[in-house]
């Protein structure tokens, strides 16, 4: 009877393992992760076991086990990716910080907005979250890069500077990111159609720093 139980529950044990990201193949590491789970039980086995292993690695976001019966265990894998980036004058690169603040590698170059931080910033780690400060400046500065072009941004303890042709807006940062961006859309707006020119120019700064924004004309 042992023998026959023995054979069954041995059906069960894990010999295949598939893994995936939304890049494609997991890597080595992620494999050697999970090789630890070989031999075990796939019916019993726990599945929030095999989330903790694989979220021990900062770079993965959210895991998705599946079972396959008889003796596959199947993984897929959310990866963090980078929304923002974030260099300082002295550095020769660019960390790259995913929407919840982890950074997650440091770049020669990238394609996200960057936000300059002042020297007054320590450099960001990898592996660790950025302030709450520095990723509310970051989600400013990436709501406003789709709808605009930014050409330069400067964080500095209380103010986030950013750039927009001849126009410079000054952000608050600690308020609601898309409370802020929503403001600077209608005021640019209005701008736009000439209701907020003057002498035919259009503001030289605005600053949302205030409960009713300020406009400087030159």
């Amino acid at each position: 009877m042992n023998e026959v139980l023995n054979l069954f529950f041995g059906i069960f044990l894990i010999s295949q393992i598939s893994c995936k990201t939304q890049f494609g193949a997991c890597d080595q590491n992620e494999y050697k992760r999970l090789d630890q789970f070989k031999g075990n039980n796939l019916v019993t086995l726990s599945n929030k076991k095999v989330e903790e292993s694989l979220l021990q690695d900062f770079k993965n976001e959210k895991v998705y086990v599946h079972k396959i019966l008889p003796n596959t265990l199947s993984v897929i894998i959310k990866k963090r990716t980078g929304f923002i980036g974030i260099s300082k004058e002295d550095l020769d690169g660019t960390f790259l910080v995913a929407k919840d603040g982890t950074v997650l590698s440091f770049e020669k170059s990238s394609a996200v907005p960057t936000l300059v931080l002042s020297p007054t910033f320590p450099n960001p780690v990898v592996g660790e979250k950025v302030s709450n400060k520095v990723l509310t400046s970051g989600k400013i500065l990436q709501l406003v890069s789709k709808v605009q072009t930014v050409k330069n941004t400067t964080l500095e303890e209380e103010k986030l500077s950013l750039d927009l042709g001849d126009t410079k807006i000054l952000f608050p940062t600690n308020r609601d990111p898309e409370v802020l961006v929503g403001a600077l859309q209608l005021i640019l707006l209005d701008a736009k159609i000439e209701r907020l020119r003057m002498n035919n120019k259009v503001p030289v700064s605005i600053d949302l720093r205030f409960k009713n924004p300020v406009l400087k004309y030159k």
